[in-house]
This record gives structure tokens, C-alpha cells and sequence, in this order.
């Protein structure tokens, strides 16, 4: 399924796409929202520091994460929905 994220642009890619098996869906990791305000896990920045070409680059870069079954990638959807939802209250949003 292909959706825009407005800080990370349309994602999945169609090349993320073609990079996993079929009947299995591309998969960010960390979750978009997650590098947003805590970054990669690799010391580098966090999404909010970046510039918009920046964001969109790391969202569609097929090395941002590998394949997840539907079921993986909703639950991880429904998890990084309440991780949103407690980083905008954090920070008032």
C-alpha cells in the first residue's frame, strides 16, 4: 500500500516494494515516527533536524528497513500510533 507521509513522502517506494518476497510488505525500522523524534538508533539525527529532502530521502531509501508479514506491519502501525500520540502529548503538540 502506498501512502504520503507528510514529513517522509510517498513510502513505500515502488523499489522497497519490489524488495521483499511476495505477500510481504516493506517494513521501516525504526518506524518513520520513531526516527522522527528519536532518529535512526545510529547516532545520526533525528527526523525533526532534518530537512524535508532529507526526511523524504531516509523514508524512501530501501536500506530503511526489510519485509514484515500484513500482520507484523499492523500491529507495528497500531503500536507506532500510540508512540505518536505520547511524543505529541510530551512535547504539546
Amino acid at each position: 500500500m502506498l501512502w504520503v507521509d507528510p514529513f517522509f513522502g510517498y513510502i513505500p517506494t515502488a523499489e522497497q516494494r519490489a524488495s521483499v518476497p511476495t505477500g510481504m510488505e516493506f517494513d521501516h525500522d525504526p518506524t518513520l515516527v520513531q526516527h522522527y523524534y528519536e532518529g535512526p538508533g545510529d547516532g545520526s539525527l533525528p527526523g525533526f533536524n532534518l530537512t524535508q529532502t532529507e526526511r523524504e530521502a531516509y523514508g524512501a531509501s530501501p536500506g530503511s528497513g526489510s519485509a514484515a508479514t500484513p500482520a507484523q506491519q499492523r500491529a507495528q502501525g497500531g503500536a507506532a500510533a500510540q508512540y505518536s500520540k505520547q511524543q505529541k502529548k510530551l512535547w504539546g503538540f
